[in-house]
């Protein structure tokens, strides 16, 4: 399952099918889904939209507007993006690119039921991640 890990990783700036993912690794979509949550903890879609929210994230604190953001991790529509970015962190893109601690723009998470993990946590490991699979 580090294959699909990669793969997800390589693949954060595009919107990516459980279906492809399969494909790549030649076998059914039941069987990725199964192991990636016995290997990671969670489905492969979410991984991959932690990832895509944390390559969202540096961009926008990188100076990008929101519109080049969402084109640039795969969102076709920046109403899209951003309604998946609030969702994600709690606050709209827009908001993240002028708060100067991260911490502000991270914690809390939507995404998270545990009131003791937040986002910071969840966007560090999977930025460590792509630094580990680049």
């Amino acid at each position: 399952m580090e294959q699909a890990r990669r793969w997800l990783l390589a693949h954060a700036h595009e919107s990516v099918s459980i279906r492809r993912l399969a494909d790549e690794l030649h076998m059914s979509e039941s069987r990725l889904r199964r192991s990636f949550r016995q290997a990671w903890g969670g489905s492969p879609q979410d991984f991959h939209t932690r990832a895509r929210m944390a390559l969202a994230l540096r961009h926008l604190q990188a100076g990008c507007r929101v519109t080049e953001t969402a084109w640039r991790v795969g969102y076709g529509q920046p109403g899209n993006f951003s309604q998946a970015f609030t969702r994600h962190f709690g606050y709209p893109p827009s908001q993240a690119r002028f708060l100067k601690n991260c911490e502000q723009v991270l914690s809390p998470c939507k995404a998270h039921t545990n009131a003791d993990e937040s986002c910071s946590a969840c966007a560090n490991s999977v930025m460590r991640q792509t630094s580990n699979a680049a």
